[in-house]
Parts: C-alpha cells; structure tokens; sequence
C-alpha cells in the first residue's frame, strides 16, 4: 500500500553494427604489445615508463607481515590530535552535555 515507486530502468539496446578490428596479444619475452594500431604504439613508446624497483609479483604476504606497524594504548604522545579527543570526550559528562543545549530536547512519541 505505502511501497515506494520503483525506478523505471531505461531501456538500452545492445551495440548494432559491431566489428572488432583490434587484435592484441602481450609478449613476455621482448615486454611489449603486438597487433596494436600505430597511434596506440607510439603513446606507448613516448612514455617510456620506468621499470619498477620491486616486481610486484614477486610480493608474497609472508613478507609484508614484518612490515605492519601495530599501534596500542598510548603510542600517540598525550597532546596528540586522537588523545586529546578522547580525553576531552572521557571528561565529558551527560550533565555538561545537556547544559550545553539551549532548550530541553523535544520528547519523542
């Protein structure tokens, strides 16, 4: 009776007329691509990205587990942004609280 309206979904078609004109296949021994159109190669060639330093496949989770840094009780100075709201909060009372508001709260029914 009360149910919200669902959204209609606009129809769309699917593609007419589509030909695939672009064959690519990656080589591993030279590291690069083959097939690709003239315009694509020469993006790629101009970028000349630098190799990374780290092979990112070589990254196992045995070795990121030393890496982890664990943070516990009061490793943040006292002044520290995250301490100092919490004590601020710890000092806070529901009496301070409510003489803080203007008016009382208006009762829910």
């Amino acid at each position: 009776m009360f149910r919200k309206k669902k959204k209609k979904r606009p129809e769309i078609s699917a593609p007419q007329n589509f030909q695939h004109r672009v064959h690519t296949s990656f080589d591993p021994k030279e590291g690069k691509f083959v097939g690709l159109p003239p315009q694509w190669q020469n993006i790629l060639d101009t970028l000349r990205r630098p190799k990374p330093v780290v092979d990112p496949s070589r990254i196992t989770r045995v070795q990121l587990q030393p890496m982890k840094t664990v943070v516990r009780g009061s490793a943040m100075p006292v002044d520290g942004y995250i301490s100092g709201l919490l004590n601020d909060i710890q000092k806070l009372s529901v009496i301070s609280s409510n003489t803080l508001r203007g008016r009382s709260p208006t009762s829910r029914r």
